[in-house]
C-alpha cells in the first residue's frame, strides 16, 4: 500500500532524528574518548614532570587531570606536593595545596603519606594545634615516623608546656632507641626543658650502655657537665671536679670520628660556644674525610657566610665539590654569593636549573649583589615573597630584607627583622652585626653593646669602637664590671689597628667626648697629616664636633676635604659641618660641584639633598623646589622622606598633606613611624591632623 505524503514525511523526519541520536552518541563517544586519551597524557607527562623535579612544567599538566578526576589519591598528592614546591607571594598555595590533601584524604584516610603532608602543610601554615593533631594522627599509622615525633615537640615549645616537652621528647628518644641522632636531639630537649637530674642522668646512662665510644655520646655527655657547671657555684671542689669531667669528655669528642655528618656539625656547633680555634680545626679535619667532605660543605659554606666570610664561604664549596656542574643547588648559591670569580658560573648554572630552589638561590645572590651595588629598590624587587621549604633560604632572605630595610632607613623595620632571624638562627654574627649598627644609628649604643658582647665573630673592627664612642657622646654610663671609658678602650687598640682616617676621626672623638680636648688635637693633627684626606662621614662629625672647642683644627679639617667629591649623603654631612661653623656659602659650593659632576642616574639624589641642604640655610625658594621634586617623583621614598624632614615642608600645613599622602602611598600605614638620622626623635606621621603633625615635628632639629 503506497505510504501517504504525511506518512512519508513523518517517518522522514523520524530517521532524520534518529540518525542524528546515533551521531550524536558517537560524537560524545569519540569526545569521551579524546579526553580519557588526554587524561592519559596528561597523566604520564605530569608524573613524569614531577618525578625529574620540572614543578612548574608538572603543575600545569596535573592541574587540567585533577580538574577532571578526584578520585587517584596519590596522584592528588603528587599534585599537592607540586603546588607546595611553585609558592605564591601571597602564601595562598598553603591554602591550596591543603584543600588537595583534604580532598586525597576523603579517597583514602588512612594514607601515610596523606596525614604527613597535611601535618606539614598545617605547620608551614603556622596552625599549631592542627599540627599537633596532625602529628598525633601520623603517628597512629606510623609510631617511628621521625618528623611527626618533632613536630609535636616543637609544637609544646612553642606552648611552653614543660611537662608535655619531657613526655614528647622521651616518648620520641623511645621510638628510636638505636638512633644516635634522635637521643641526643631529645637530650637537649629535655635540659632545655629543665628535667629534674634524675631524669637526665637515667637518660644519659641509657645512651652510654648503647653508644659507648661514639662522637655524639661524648659530645652529650660533655653538653651535660658544661651545662650542670653554669649551675654550681664557681672555685668549689664540686665546680672544679665538673670542669675537669667536662674536658675530658669534649676532648674524647674532638679525636673521634664522626660517622654521620649531622654528629660533625653537633660538635662545631657545640665548639663555636668557646673563644678557641678548636671548631676550625676540628671541622678542618672532618672536612679531610671524602665521606663527610662534600655533606658538610653546604654546612661550612653557610657557617663561613653568616659571619661576613663571603670569600671563605665560597671557597669551601669549591674546594670539595671542584666540578659545579655537579653541584646542588645550596652549594651553587653560596658560592654565586661568594664574589669569587666563579660567582658568574655559579649564576649562568644556577639558571639553566628548572627548579624552585635554583630560582630561589639564584634570585637572592642577584639581590645581595645589587645590595653590594648600592641599588636596594631592585634589591627589595629581586628577594622572592614566597620560597621553597628550606630554612637556610628563608634566613638568608631574612637577611637580605632586613639590609633593604636598613639602606631605605627603615631602621625599626630592620631591627625587628634582624631579631627575629637571630631568635631562630642564633649563630648568624652578620646579623647579629648588622642588628647591633640599627641599634647604634637609633641612638641606643648600650643595647648595641650588649648584643656584640655575645658573639666575637660580630665584636671585631671599627664597630664596637663607634658604639664605645657613642655611649661617651651620649653621655651614657656602662653597665657593671665596664669601668673603661671610649678613650681608653681605643687607646689599647691603637697598636693592633691601622692609623686610618677612620680610627683617628673615632679616637679623636672619644677624646673629645670624654674631656681630653688635648688629646683629640694630637689625633686630628695625626688625620691631617695623612693628605689628601677623602671626604667622610666620620670626618664631617668630628669637624662638627670639634668647632665650638678648637675653630682652627675644625676649619683645617673642612679645608682638607673641600675639593673632595663622595656620595651625596656625605656630602650633606660635611655641608653641615661648614653651616654649623658659620660658612653655609661653603657647603652649598660642595653641594653645587657635587651636583655638576653627578651621573645621571645620580643627579636626582644631588638634585634633592642640594634643596634639602639650601632650605636648612634659610633659602626662601628652596621650600617650592623640594615640593616640586616631591609631585615630579610621587613613587620616590627617599623623595618623599626627604622633603617631609624640610623644616618649611612641615611649618607649611596646606603642603604638607600632598606629600604625607604620596608617603602613605608608598609605604601604607605600617611605614608612617620613622627615626630621623639624628636618632633623637621619632617623626610620627601617622596624626591624620596637619596641625597636629607640624606641631609634633617643630621640635624636630637636623
Amino acid at each position: 500500500m503506497a505510504m501517504s505524503r504525511a506518512g512519508r514525511k513523518r517517518l522522514i523526519l523520524v530517521l532524520a532524528v534518529l540518525f542524528l541520536g546515533v551521531a550524536g552518541v558517537g560524537a560524545y563517544a569519540l569526545k569521551q574518548a579524546q579526553t580519557q586519551r588526554n587524561m592519559a597524557r596528561w597523566l604520564e607527562d605530569g608524573t613524569a614532570a614531577y618525578e625529574r623535579g620540572d614543578y612548574p612544567e608538572a603543575l600545569g599538566l596535573l592541574s587540567k587531570y585533577v580538574s577532571r578526576d578526584k578520585t587517584n589519591a596519590e596522584v592528588l598528592l603528587n599534585f599537592a606536593d607540586i603546588r607546595l614546591h611553585v609558592p605564591l607571594d601571597d602564601g595562598r598555595h598553603l591554602h591550596q595545596a591543603r584543600g588537595i590533601i583534604q580532598q586525597a584524604l576523603s579517597v583514602d584516610p588512612d594514607s601515610l603519606r596523606g596525614r604527613t603532608m597535611l601535618m606539614e602543610v598545617f605547620s608551614l601554615s603556622g596552625l599549631s594545634t592542627e599540627a599537633r593533631d596532625a602529628a598525633e594522627r601520623v603517628l597512629q599509622l606510623d609510631p617511628t615516623n621521625l618528623n611527626a615525633h618533632k613536630t609535636r615537640l616543637s609544637v609544646f615549645i612553642a606552648m611552653d608546656r614543660q611537662d608535655e616537652i619531657i613526655a614528647a621528647a622521651t616518648r620520641m628518644a623511645d621510638a628510636f632507641p638505636d638512633n644516635l641522632e634522635v637521643q641526643h636531639h631529645a637530650f637537649k630537649t629535655l635540659s632545655a626543658a629543665q628535667a629534674d637530674e634524675k631524669i637526665l642522668v637515667d637518660f644519659l646512662d641509657s645512651c652510654e650502655s648503647r653508644f659507648a665510644g661514639r662522637l655524639g655520646m661524648a659530645l652529650m655527655r660533655a653538653e651535660y657537665l658544661f651545662a650542670k657547671g653554669l649551675r654550681v657555684l664557681p672555685d668549689t671542689p664540686e665546680a672544679d671536679a665538673l670542669e675537669a669531667q667536662f674536658y675530658t669528655s669534649i676532648r674524647l669528642a674532638m679525636e673521634l670520628p664522626a660517622e654521620t655528618s649531622q654528629e660533625a656539625i653537633d660538635l662545631i656547633v657545640f665548639l663555636d660556644i668557646f673563644p678557641s680555634t678548636d671548631a676550625e680545626h676540628t671541622l678542618e679535619r672532618f672536612m679531610r674525610d671524602p665521606e663527610l667532605a662534600e655533606s658538610l660543605s653546604s654546612f661550612a659554606a653557610e657557617r663561613a657566610w653568616s659571619r661576613g666570610q663571603f670569600e671563605d664561604a665560597g671557597t669551601l664549596v669549591l674546594t670539595h665539590i671542584p666540578d659545579l656542574t655537579e653541584a646542588p643547588a645550596e652549594a651553587l648559591g653560596w658560592v654565586a654569593l661568594s664574589g669569587l670569580p666563579e660567582a658568574d658560573n655559579a649564576r649562568e648554572l644556577l639558571r639553566t636549573r628548572a627548579a624552585p630552589d635554583a630560582e630561589a638561590w639564584l634570585a637572592l645572590a642577584e639581590a645581595h649583589a645589587l645590595l653590594a651595588a648600592g641599588d636596594s629598590a631592585a634589591a627589595a624587587r629581586a628577594i622572592p615573597n614566597a620560597l621553597p621549604r628550606s630554612s637556610t633560604l628563608e634566613t638568608l632572605a631574612q637577611y637580605l630584607r632586613g639590609k633593604v630595610q636598613m639602606e631605605n632607613g627603615e631602621l625599626a623595620r630592620a631591627s625587628q627583622t634582624w631579631g627575629e632571624l637571630l631568635d631562630a638562627s642564633p649563630s648568624w654574627s652578620l646579623a647579629r652585626r648588622a642588628l647591633a649598627e640599627a641599634y647604634l644609628d637609633l641612638g641606643h649604643p648600650l643595647d648595641a653593646r650588649k648584643l656584640l658582647s655575645t658573639d666575637r665573630y660580630a665584636s671585631s673592627g671599627v664597630l664596637p669602637i663607634r658604639i664605645e664612642v657613642a655611649i661617651d657622646e651620649a653621655g651614657l654610663t656602662r653597665p657593671p664590671p665596664a669601668t673603661r671609658d671610649s678613650y681608653q678602650s681605643i687607646t689599647l687598640t691603637l697598636d693592633t689597628l691601622p692609623e686610618s682616617p677612620t680610627i683617628l676621626c673615632l679616637a679623636a672623638r672619644a677624646a673629645l667626648a670624654t674631656g681630653r680636648v688635648r688629646e683629640a688635637g694630637e689625633f686630628v693633627d695625626q688625620l691631617l697629616s695623612q693628605q689628601p684626606l677623602e671626604p667622610s662621614q666620620d670626618i664631617a662629625i668630628l669637624a662638627t664636633r670639634l668647632a665650638k672647642l678648637d675653630s682652627g683644627r675644625a676649619a683645617a679639617l673642612r679645608a682638607a676635604v673641600a675639593t673632595g667629591i663622595t656620595d651625596p649623603a656625605t656630602t650633606l654631612m660635611l655641608a653641615g659641618a661648614d653651616a654649623n661653623a658659620g660658612e653655609p656659602e661653603q657647603g652649598l659650593a660642595r653641594l653645587q660641584a657635587g651636583l655638576a659632576q653627578a651621573s645621571d642616574a645620580d643627579k636626582l639624589d644631588w638634585e634633592l639633598l642640594l634643596a634639602y641642604y639650601r632650605d636648612r640655610i634659610g633659602d626662601p625658594e628652596a621650600a617650592a623646589r623640594l615640593l616640586e621634586l616631591s609631585a615630579l617623583h610621587p613613587d620616590n621614598r627617599f623623595v618623599q622622606l626627604t622633603v617631609l624632614k624640610s623644616n618649611s615642608v612641615w611649618n607649611t600645613p596646606a603642603s604638607l598633606g600632598p606629600v604625607i599622602q604620596r608617603f602613605r602611598n608608598i609605604t601604607g600605614d605600617r611605614g608612617l613611624q620613622w627615626r630621623l638620622y639624628n636618632n633623637k626623635l621619632e617623626l610620627a606621621l601617622i596624626d591624620r591632623d596637619s596641625d597636629k603633625a607640624v606641631e609634633r615635628a617643630n621640635s624636630i632639629m637636623f
